[in-house]
């Protein structure tokens, strides 16, 4: 979905002009930047986004949206500083389509789009309302807070291991304070 919401709907409902290029190295990303009047976004995915920082060009940009995978904070903000762009995550699923964005940099909270509402149940969560016609199940594990716009992301729930009877997931064990499940 973020592709066609990226690539296709993103243009179409606001009249912005997008590069067909596969722009895989950082050479290519930078060059066709330099080929593109500002104000510029770059769509990108974590990865993409951590070898285009870590090379030696970065070229600025107005905005960079990235999304596929978790953020870190700090790769967010080292990000916001080399190009001066403020820095929005997308968070969503093939199911449900854009559900949530966020700014990594200054918070580890997401908020979900406006007509949208996250439910709880156990270690199940599901997101209804705007675009979401019916309530759909989301893969992830997510501690919903009480006004139901608001959650933090812990991981997959395909990634959960059960050890002595507490579960946690694999990919939220390598952050910071690790969420253990009863």
């Amino acid at each position: 979905m973020y592709g066609l919401e990226s690539t296709v709907m993103l243009p179409l409902a606001t009249g912005a002009a997008l590069t067909a290029e596969r722009l895989y190295f950082p050479a290519d990303i930078d060059a066709a930047l330099t080929r593109i009047p500002a104000p510029r976004v770059l769509i990108t995915t974590p990865f993409h986004l951590k070898t285009w920082i870590e090379s030696e060009g970065v070229e600025r940009v107005e905005r960079i949206v990235c999304a596929t995978a978790p953020l870190s904070a700090a790769l967010a903000r080292v990000a916001e500083e080399r190009t001066g762009a403020t820095l929005h995550e997308i968070y969503g699923c093939t199911e449900a389509g854009q559900v949530a964005t966020r700014r990594p940099s200054l918070t580890p909270e997401w908020e979900t789009l406006d007509g949208l509402r996250l439910v709880a149940d156990g270690d199940r969560a599901s997101v209804s309302g705007g675009h979401v016609e019916q309530p759909t199940p989301l893969q992830d594990i997510i501690e919903v807070r009480p006004d139901g716009r608001h959650f933090l992301l812990h991981g997959r729930s395909a990634d959960m291991v059960n050890i002595a009877g507490k579960r946690n997931s694999l990919g939220y064990s390598t952050t910071s304070s690790p969420r253990s499940q009863a």
